[in-house]
């Protein structure tokens, strides 16, 4: 943590002088923007992680310090997407004195559109009540956001100009989001009194690449496992995540926007992370608590592409870009008869969407790991799910997960409507296999051999290209 929340290197500082500031309760004393080399970043490609160090320093007594960096829109001063401490309940220096020193570095990922934007920092304060109740589940976010006040903020600080990701590198997210920021904080005594104030207790700071993880809770003491649910979408997602909530109940970590609850800070030990849209090298790539397990789910790729086609189109809520930008081409291509029309839509969402999916998919049936298929829980439920659950994983005794299991089958979920009775507004649409021969036209049928037979052989769906 001290060598994250060290001063970087002095030219990748910003110049304080003229910045105009709100709030007298503090002031910015240094501020830095940097790459993952320490250089600086006034230009940053899409996707480029970058990282803002920032310094204040209380003129007041403050409880408890958070901090938020965003990218404005330069004209309007409207946030486009930010991150703040407050909203990773770990990240949080308390009881910093007057005339002491807090450090917060911010480290995410550009995904915006390729324009430039305006920085803004700002540190807030609340109470140590308040902040203990948040901590214990006894408060709300959105009431606990009523205590927070502001004591600066410097908004449009800097520029950092965005430009387009390179050839090859994929299109990123643009608009309103959460950046999905990693935080560290520390707060430092006043000038001259040579000693360094911890950070209050729970803040724990990711590890360098290639450390391992330490415990971080009681769990980790425990004969607990950290579990992942690893799978891809319209797999049956939310029906294993119902499952696993009210097996695990607080242990359960929610996913968020663009995965930042698997990508985003330390794993926590004994954790349960259900729904990872991840594939085997994504999730290869993050350190995570000795002893974790896995459940793998995947779904014949030519199902998974009808339930996506009516849950993009129809039913999934939409609050994020790419999944509007879906829906408006699949209304142009198809009109808004929730059909199929014919086949257009299925084959622009073959190279639009399936993509991702076929690459989850792929990587896991080469990995080794044990893959269950979603079929396969359809029709035997309770045989697979109670032994992994209740042995492998340790969630729950075998008696009380196949409670659990038996509740969450698709007639209880949508309060009686019968398998193979198909409501497309729902997310639980039809919950069938096999779905696909009811649209699938041969100009699909094509369009998909040619793109993803191999896939089906591969998984085991087809023994050749003969269907």
């Amino acid at each position: 943590m001290i060598d994250r929340l060290s001063p970087p290197s002095p030219s990748t500082g910003l110049p304080l002088e003229g910045v105009v500031s709100t709030g007298a309760a503090a002031r910015c004393t240094r501020l830095a923007i940097y790459d993952d080399q320490q250089r600086p970043c006034p230009t940053v490609s899409q996707g480029q992680t970058i990282h803002v160090w920032v310094e204040f320093e209380a003129a007041e007594a403050i409880e408890v310090a958070l901090g938020s960096v965003g990218l404005c829109d330069i004209s309007t001063g409207v946030i486009m997407a930010g991150s703040s401490s407050w909203q990773r309940s770990e990240e949080a220096v308390a009881s910093v004195p007057a005339g002491g020193r807090v450090r917060f570095v911010f480290s995410f990922p550009v995904r915006l559109s390729a324009v430039t934007y305006g920085l803004t920092v700002g540190l807030w304060r609340s109470s140590a009540d308040a902040w203990a109740r948040y901590q214990a589940g006894t408060m709300t976010g959105e009431a606990f956001a009523e205590t927070i006040e502001p004591s600066v903020t410097l908004a449009n600080v800097a520029a950092v100009t965005v430009a387009a990701a390179p050839a090859g590198a994929g299109a990123t997210h643009d608009g309103w989001f959460d950046l999905g920021a990693t935080i560290a904080v520390g707060s430092v005594a006043a000038p001259g009194s040579g000693a360094e104030v911890p950070p209050a207790s729970g803040a724990e700071m990711p590890p360098a690449s290639g450390a391992a993880v330490p415990p971080a809770s009681a769990a980790a003491a425990s004969s607990e496992f950290t579990v992942f649910h690893l799978t891809h979408p319209r797999a049956g997602s939310q029906w294993i995540r119902k499952i696993l909530t009210l097996l695990a109940g607080p242990r359960v970590v929610a996913p968020r926007a663009d995965r930042a609850q698997f990508f985003c800070g330390p794993l926590r030990a004994g954790a349960v992370y259900p729904a990872l849209f991840v594939s085997r090298q994504e999730f290869e790539s993050r350190i995570r608590p000795a002893g974790s397990q896995s459940l793998v789910i995947i779904r014949d790729p030519r199902d998974t592409l009808v339930s996506g086609y009516f849950s993009v189109k129809v039913s999934h809520r939409i609050d994020e870009a790419p999944m509007g930008s879906l829906r408006r081409q699949l209304l142009d291509l198809d009109g808004r008869d929730p059909g199929v029309a014919e086949g257009v839509g299925l084959i622009h969402l073959m190279d639009e969407w399936l993509w991702k999916v076929a690459e989850i998919i792929v990587s896991w049936i080469e990995s080794g790991e044990e893959v269950i298929r979603y079929e396969d829980l359809l029709e035997r439920d309770v045989e697979i799910l109670v032994p992994r659950l209740s042995g492998r994983l340790g969630l729950a005794t075998p008696q009380r997960v196949e409670q659990i299991v038996r509740e969450c089958r698709f007639e209880q979920l949508t309060r009686g409507r019968a398998r193979g009775q198909e409501d497309v507004t729902r997310h639980e649409r039809k919950g069938i296999a096999g779905d696909w021969r009811n649209y699938f036209n041969a100009k699909v049928k094509d369009a998909f051999k040619a793109r993803y037979g191999g896939l089906l052989v591969a998984a085991g769906y087809e023994k050749d290209l003969d269907w």
